[in-house]
C-alpha cells in the first residue's frame, strides 16, 4: 500500500500525460521525416516503350539507371550509342519479339551501328544489326575500352570496318556475347590490322562467346 502510494505521487498521471504526448508527437515527427528521406533517395528502375514510329536514341537518352527500354517490331535506321561512363547509368535495351522482328539498320553511314562507350555495361538483346560501316573498328558493334556489355539473341549482319566488321572489343574490354548469329560481315583495310571479318579482339580484351 505504501508502495503504491509513493508510486502515485512521483508518476502522476498529470505529469505522465504531457510526456507522453510530446513523446508520440516526436515519433511521428521522426516518422515524417524518415519518409522522406526514403522517398527522395530510393530510385525505382522503370520501363521506357519506343513504338515503330520513334527513335531508339531519344529512349536511350531519357533514361535512367536501371531502366529497361522495350523496343517494338519494325525497323530503325540509326546509329546508336549507349550512356556513357560519364552518366553513371546502365540501361537494357530489349526488342518485344527477336531479333528477326527488330532491325537497328546503320543504313550505310558512316560509323558503328551500335556504340558501347568505355566503362559501359549495358545490355542489347534480341535485335538485328545490320548495314554499319566504318573506316575504324566495330561496323556492327564497338565495345569500347574496359566495357562489358551483353549481347545476347541478336543477328549481327553485314556490316563492315577496318578491323571487326560484325563487333569490335577494345583494350581490356569484357562483353558478354551470347545465343548471337554472326554472319556476313567482313573487314575493308588490307594491312596487318584489318582482322576479324566476324569479331575482333584487342590485346588486353577478354570477350566471352
Amino acid at each position: 500500500g505504501i508502495m503504491k502510494k509513493l508510486m502515485n505521487e512521483v508518476l502522476r498521471v498529470d505529469i505522465l500525460k504531457p510526456s507522453l504526448v510530446l513523446f508520440t508527437k516526436c515519433c511521428i515527427f521522426c516518422f515524417l521525416i524518415f519518409s522522406i528521406f526514403i522517398s527522395s533517395s530510393v530510385v525505382f528502375a522503370a520501363d521506357i516503350y519506343v513504338g515503330p514510329d520513334d527513335n531508339i536514341q531519344d529512349a536511350i537518352n531519357a533514361s535512367s539507371d536501371g531502366d529497361t527500354v522495350s523496343v517494338a517490331d519494325g525497323t530503325y535506321n540509326e546509329n546508336i550509342i549507349f550512356p556513357p561512363d560519364a552518366d553513371n547509368k546502365t540501361i537494357s535495351l530489349i526488342s518485344e519479339n527477336g531479333a528477326e522482328l527488330s532491325v537497328i539498320d546503320g543504313t550505310g553511314k558512316s560509323g558503328s551501328v551500335v556504340t558501347f562507350p568505355e566503362n559501359s555495361n549495358s545490355t542489347l538483346d534480341g535485335f538485328t544489326i545490320t548495314n554499319g560501316s566504318t573506316l575504324g573498328y566495330g561496323g556492327g558493334v564497338l565495345c569500347g575500352s574496359s566495357s562489358s556489355p551483353t549481347i545476347a539473341n541478336c543477328i549481327i549482319t553485314d556490316n563492315e570496318a577496318l578491323a571487326g566488321g560484325g563487333i569490335h572489343c577494345a583494350s581490356s574490354s569484357a562483353p558478354n556475347i551470347t545465343n548471337s548469329i554472326i554472319q556476313n560481315n567482313s573487314v575493308t583495310g588490307v594491312n596487318d590490322q584489318s582482322n576479324g571479318g566476324g569479331i575482333h579482339a584487342s590485346p588486353a580484351a577478354s570477350p566471352t562467346i
